[in-house]
């Protein structure tokens, strides 16, 4: 990748950086200033929408006013003024309509609409999202037959050719923003731009300066299309309309009128005068599916991360990525806002098809295009089961000889990828000696919309214990491109009565100081929890403490006195820890993402591990649900809660929660 060089001859005026033969800038900025400083004296007078101007237009080209002003009124301007000074973020109140009105709560009007969403978008990122879309489909509202190249007034006039003018920079921004829907309005673009073009030459032929503030608002669209080089010989025009005392205005107009048309030529040279960018874009490709990175992208190959990556820029530039689909329609959008100078684009989601992805390089604060690149993406089809599990039986995990029983299965599958699958889903149960003692009918699945989580009844299946041991219950999904999926689940069938212990938190909200609340567990009679492997209770814990400041050492836990559910002690077995914030370590571990669920062996009659709190400094309370777990055949499964563990954790008291169970 070749770096980018720029070689610059510097002088400095006021916070302002210019290059050697920028005069014109330090001129033009000087006047402006002035403006604003003979204004504050009272010894000028500006309009709101002039006074805005002048401070948005310094603003842009990384100048500081640095001069005393009014208080701003409580309307559009007023806050476009106190952003174009820095006093706000960002231009986020527009009407209830979807436009800006010059009245708070009156219905939107086409130039207060022009000026507030055109600002927003100055200050607001190459990523316009949700309020740079409601005010462009506003826009729309005010172009007869929704054709950008028919904008009408509020009474249905034509607009004088500023206004217009004002619109095309407008819509100029909105694609940068990547707001535009579809090449379609980027067509309708270049026919609104032929047809101002020749308004504005008309302009400029009666001379005496006219034509000069039309001429820098069209530069300034073009500018941001990347088109600047179209207006042949438009900045040595703009150069030789400068007056000696630094402005540009037609001749008879004041310094009130100068202040705009000044404002418009300095932001148009400073996209026409810009030195051309050199350097590449790298295209690379990020498999999810695999977490693998690939080197450069060919062509035909198949990702689901576009990554686009540009470094080495001696200017302030900022990235976008936007993709077209093959009818033209944006697909995607995304900037760097960051500046880091590298975009991803998850594209695993589209329909398989032909793409083409367009990476863009924007001068800052000015937002010209500088650059961009351009490649084709073929999309394939695929799809993935992420998730295949059984949800709920109907029935317990643990059965007795005898016990006649219908098994209502619930099964979770998820697909994922961008295309439609289907296949089928079997169950089958087989005993302990092997033999199959019930198998379901076959339930056909087609996913329409593969990213959705969907639950599966199966058929009923009745049956009878007679075995002593684990049953094998096997969900088998067979897919029709032939990949098949299988899980298994247990259920053991004893020969006897057993005592259950159930657990309960108490008291049920915690209290803020944490001077009491404990584990308490509860007896009941259940014929569930008989088995000699599988933990009933364990010996009651007071609350344990936990540090949760950055940095802090995870918390030693140690469960003894573990009881099956006749009251046995345990020697050996598994339990299963559930924590919801935080993790647990030392297991085995039984899922992945937030939730930390691990299985734990139990050696001796004791069951060692270790929390880790997430370590974000606030003073809460979260708990450990503990589950009896049972192993077999490479398999350990989470059975019935059997305690919770509460961990108060340390930190700053301003985050104290209450939690209850």
């Amino acid at each position: 990748m070749r770096p980018v060089v720029v070689v610059l001859m510097m002088l400095s005026l006021g916070g302002l950086t210019m290059k050697a033969g920028d005069e014109w800038k330090s001129r033009g900025v000087s006047y402006v200033r002035g403006c604003l400083e003979a204004f504050g004296r009272g010894e000028l007078a500006l309009s709101a929408y002039e006074e805005t101007e002048a401070y948005r237009s310094l603003r842009l080209l990384g100048a500081s006013p640095r001069v005393s002003a009014r208080e701003a009124g409580e309307d559009v301007m007023g806050d476009r003024l106190r952003v174009s000074r820095g006093e706000m973020e960002s231009l986020v109140t527009p009407q209830w309509d979807g436009g800006w009105s010059s009245e708070a709560g009156a219905v939107s009007e086409l130039s207060s609409t022009l000026a507030g969403l055109g600002h927003y978008l100055d200050y607001a990122g190459l990523s316009g999202g949700r309020l740079a879309e409601s005010g462009y489909g506003h826009l729309r509202r005010w172009c007869r037959g929704g054709v950008l190249s028919a904008l009408r007034q509020e009474d249905g006039g034509e607009p004088p050719l500023r206004l217009e003018l004002s619109f095309l920079r407008l819509l100029c921004q909105l694609w940068r923003a990547g707001v535009l829907e579809d090449r379609a309005c980027e067509r309708e673009l270049d026919a609104l731009v032929s047809r101002l073009r020749g308004q504005v030459d008309e302009r400029l032929s009666l001379g005496e300066g006219r034509g000069l503030y039309e001429l820098a608002l069209l530069a300034q669209a073009l500018c941001l299309l990347g088109r600047g080089d179209e207006l042949a010989n438009a900045s040595s025009r703009l150069l030789q309309g400068q007056r000696d005392d630094g402005s540009w205005r037609e001749e008879g107009l004041d310094d009130a009128q100068g202040v705009l048309t000044t404002c418009a030529v300095l932001l148009a040279l400073q996209g026409l005068t810009a030195a051309p960018s050199s350097g590449e874009v790298q295209w690379c490709q990020l498999d999810c599916r695999e977490s693998a990175s690939g080197p450069e992208v060919g062509e035909e190959e198949v990702s689901t991360v576009l990554e686009a990556m540009y470094d080495d820029v001696e200017e302030p530039l900022m990235l976008t990525l936007t993709a077209y689909d093959a009818s033209g329609k944006v697909v995607g959008h995304l900037s760097d806002s960051g500046q880091a100078g590298r975009v991803s684009l998850w594209h695993g989601h589209w329909p398989p098809g032909e793409y083409e992805v367009c990476a863009r390089l924007w001068r800052q604060p000015s937002g010209a295009l500088a650059s961009e690149w351009r490649r084709p993406l073929v999309v394939r089809g695929w799809h993935e089961v992420s998730e295949f599990r059984l949800l709920d039986a109907g029935v317990p995990r643990m059965l007795q000889v005898g016990e006649e029983v219908t098994l209502r299965l619930d099964v979770l599958v998820e697909f994922v990828g961008n295309e439609a699958c289907a296949g089928v889903l079997t169950a089958e149960l087989v005993t302990p000696s092997g033999r199959t003692a019930v198998t379901s009918d076959p339930l056909e699945l087609d996913s329409a919309a593969p990213s959705l989580d969907r639950v599966y009844h199966l058929e009923d299946m009745p049956y009878a214990f007679t075995e002593v041991g684990y049953h094998e219950l096997t969900l088998r999904l067979r897919l029709l491109d032939g990949e098949e999926r299988c899980v298994t689940s247990l259920f053991y069938v004893e020969d006897g009565l057993g005592v259950r212990l159930e657990n309960a938190l108490e008291p049920l909200v915690l209290p803020v100081d944490l001077s009491s609340g404990w584990v308490r567990l509860r007896v009941g009679l259940q014929r569930s929890q008989a088995e000699s492997g599988v933990p009933a209770s364990f010996a009651e814990l007071p609350p344990q403490e936990a540090d949760n400041r950055p940095g802090a050492r995870p918390v030693s836990l140690t469960l003894s006195g573990i009881v099956n559910g006749r009251g046995q002690t345990l020697l050996s077995g598994w339990l299963v820890v559930r924590a919801d914030y935080g993790r647990c370590v030392g297991g085995v571990p039984l899922s992945e993402g937030d939730v930390s669920l691990t299985a734990h062996e139990i050696v001796s009659g004791q069951c060692r591990f270790e929390y880790c709190s997430g370590e974000n400094g606030f003073e809460s309370v979260t708990p450990l649900r503990l589950y009896a777990g049972m192993a077999h055949g490479g398999h350990i499964e989470q059975l019935d809660c059997i305690g919770v563990i509460e961990m108060v954790l340390h930190g700053d008291r301003s985050g104290v929660m209450q939690a209850s169970e």
